[in-house]
């Protein structure tokens, strides 16, 4: 997902602007504390991402080399 916030562009402002990124120059409306027409656009962007863990657990006998028990765990999310 994409998000773009428009600031003010004067450096001694910074105000956060209630605008569209997609508004032309021409048609920008002044800064309401500076009055400044200038922008800075802060683009920021996040995704998700799952993670999945497999165990596969293994018991031997003692006595001789057959297998006794098989756990496994799969589809286990470590991360919400």
């Amino acid at each position: 997902m994409a998000e773009v916030l428009v600031y003010c562009g004067n450096q001694k402002c910074g105000v956060a602007l209630n605008e569209s990124p997609d508004t032309p120059v021409e048609k920008r409306q002044p800064c309401p504390k500076c009055g400044a027409l200038l922008r800075e656009f802060d683009l920021r962007v996040s995704d998700e991402v799952n993670v999945k863990s497999f165990i596969d657990i293994k018991k031997k006998s003692t006595r001789c080399s057959t297998l006794l028990d098989v756990k496994r765990w799969h589809n286990t999310p470590l991360l919400s």
